[in-house]
């Protein structure tokens, strides 16, 4: 039987899936994006990387963080909805829900930011880089919770566990 990687209580996944619900919204719905503070430092950052030759913008930084930022709502909702009802656990069917969910998370955001908060600018790039984001996660959450296949035995099949002897004939 091939070894699989032990999956996490759900309480732990849910219990993680809703401290990173919260971080998002803090990050996501304040008042204004980031103090003037945080904002100078990651723009030195940015120019310091730039003039070492990493390829790196302000712009280029702001859409890896909005695909890192949603990675977590897949790789920990595509596990819970596993272990849901019998539909959700076809594992295309439940990362595309999952994915569903990530883009509707986002768009809830972007609307949010667009009618209650006039200091944000929301965008569909954001929209798009989360769904992104969270689509990463899920299929990073397939592949680790896929069986680790063993290695090849070199094309001779393995002796069948009947309890007979090697190469003994067994009634079928």
């Amino acid at each position: 039987m091939p070894a699989t990687t032990r999956p996490l209580p759900r309480p732990v996944l849910a219990s993680a899936l809703a401290v990173w619900a919260l971080l998002v919204a803090r990050i996501t719905l304040g008042d204004a994006p980031a103090d003037e503070g945080t904002s100078d430092a990651v723009r030195a950052a940015v120019a310091w990387l730039a003039a070492r030759g990493v390829p790196i913008t302000w712009l280029g930084l702001e859409a890896v963080s909005n695909v890192v930022m949603f990675v977590p709502l897949g790789a920990l909702a595509l596990p819970l909805l596993h272990g849901g009802p019998p539909r959700a656990r076809r594992p295309l069917l439940a990362a595309a829900l999952v994915v569903a969910a990530g883009a509707l998370a986002s768009a809830g955001i972007e609307t949010t930011q667009a009618t209650l908060l006039p200091t944000r600018v929301p965008t569909v790039q954001d929209v798009v880089l989360n769904t992104l984001g969270t689509a990463v996660g899920a299929a990073a959450a397939s592949l680790v919770g896929r069986p680790r296949r063993r290695p090849a035995t070199g094309g001779v099949p393995a002796p069948a566990r009947t309890g007979a002897p090697a190469g003994a004939r067994t009634r079928r």
